[in-house]
């Protein structure tokens, strides 16, 4: 099947302001090298209209915004609309930051059976910490109020966090606790890797990922493996690599970018890109396309670049695969 054909999922940035246009200064921020590689701009809905028209499958878009739902609200509530009439469920990644007032701008219009749900990053809950990371001061009662805004609308929500070297201490416990408290359906972890640290974030030492690893395992929060023991390393081939469940490989979700210079795509995932950012094509470019198959399948090839390091304690493989 032609590579967009394929695709059924989408993550939607609707514009190339990175971290130098955003609610946040995240030092740890995703986006800051392709960010710093491109013009500030705002898509407009005619790219909307041409990346749907070239997915005739899509059925869900997880819009990030530009690239926070807090710095386009307004836009991204036009894109919702369109998603709306199109028939493809939505869902949304947010800090939170601009709380329930950017997200009734959001879903204004919007009936709530097209929602699947909105995710918050936060990485924290002291209010200092979160703010030190988030670069910006903000406060975390401004977040709870767009949760509990969500939660009062029966949208189920999710919290994403990523550990950093700043709060690589912090009670994962009480922070499970605190937001299962507030109705969150599920907690999602991640380790500070190249995708953040462009500039001026460290990497998180192996002997630490493992500790917080086996010191919260009986949790519910969903840890990457990201270092795989023996074990886990032949789980991950036999069950992951072996039935196609790579991500960059079975071809079914995309990441699009509305740039000024054309609507950008591609199928692997941001840590990819930053390294290999020649994987990045026009939408136009990819009528007809195959997926490019990776040489070695066992072997993510930019895990050990997402480390900062060799690994001499575990293997290193992508940061996608949770175990199951």
């Amino acid at each position: 099947m032609p590579l967009l054909e394929s695709i059924n999922k989408i993550i939607l940035y609707t514009g190339s302001y990175g971290k130098k246009g955003c609610t946040c200064n995240c030092g740890g921020c995703y986006l800051e090298k392709y960010g710093d590689s491109k013009p500030m701009y705002q898509g407009n809905m005619e790219q909307v209209y041409e990346l749907l028209s070239a997915l005739p499958n899509l059925k869900k878009a997880n819009v990030f915004g530009n690239p926070d739902i807090s710095v386009d609200p307004v836009f991204c509530n036009m894109v919702s609309r369109l998603l709306q009439d199109r028939g493809i469920q939505m869902a949304f990644f947010t800090s939170g930051i601009g709380g329930a007032v950017a997200i009734k701008m959001l879903l204004d219009g919007i009936s709530l059976s097209n929602v699947k749900g909105i995710t918050f990053s936060v990485d924290s809950l002291d209010e200092d910490m979160l703010s030190k990371i988030r670069g910006v001061k903000i406060k975390l009662q401004t977040i709870i109020d767009g949760i509990k805004y969500c939660r009062d609308l029966n949208i189920p929500f999710a919290m994403s966090l990523t550990i950093w070297p700043e709060n690589i201490n912090e009670d994962w416990l009480a922070y499970e606790n605190f937001f299962k408290s507030l109705g969150a359906a599920k907690i999602v972890a991640h380790y500070g890797s190249i995708e953040g640290t462009a500039k001026s974030v460290s990497h998180i030492p192996e002997e630490k990922v493992l500790e917080v690893r086996n010191k919260y395992k009986n949790s519910s929060i969903v840890w990457p493996i990201c270092l795989a023991t023996d074990d886990e390393y032949k789980k991950y081939i036999s069950d992951y690599v072996n039935k196609g469940r790579l991500k960059c490989q079975d071809g079914s979700l995309m990441y699009a970018y509305l740039e000024e210079d054309g609507v950008k795509a591609t199928i692997f995932c941001p840590i990819f890109t930053t390294v290999y950012p020649n994987y990045f094509a026009k939408l136009s470019d990819m009528k007809g396309l195959k997926i490019p198959l990776l040489e070695d399948m066992s072997k993510c090839p930019v895990a050990e670049q997402g480390l900062g390091y060799k690994s001499k304690l575990a293997h290193p493989i992508c940061r996608f695969y949770k175990g199951n």
